[in-house]
């Protein structure tokens, strides 16, 4: 799950990494399109990427607990 999780942001970062460069070439409507989609994109992936960080936390804590 991780490896395809990773290769879904590497592929994004590629995607929106290029959207970029063609809107800077071509400021047009479409090419900021492009971009704002692979943004949207990659912002519903880290906010994928921080519930399981913060679910994982809180499993965490009900198991351990606060150590003193």
């Amino acid at each position: 799950m991780a490896s395809i999780r990773r290769k879904q942001e590497e592929e994004l970062n590629k995607r929106y990494q290029e959207a970029g460069l063609m809107f800077q070439t071509n400021p047009c409507i479409i090419t900021r399109l492009a971009l704002d989609k692979c943004k949207q994109d990659f912002e519903a992936l880290y906010e994928d990427k921080v519930e399981g960080i913060i679910l994982r936390a809180r499993a965490r804590w009900h198991e351990h607990g606060e150590k003193k």
